[in-house]
């Protein structure tokens, strides 16, 4: 269960980290 726990927060983290560092690309492309 605990592991379990670790890998959905890894994977959570993981996609807001994608949706800033798409959102700073496309700021600096403009």
């Amino acid at each position: 269960m605990m592991f379990q726990t670790l890998i959905t927060l890894f994977v959570l983290c993981g996609i807001e980290l994608g949706f800033a560092y798409l959102a700073i690309s496309l700021k600096q492309e403009k």
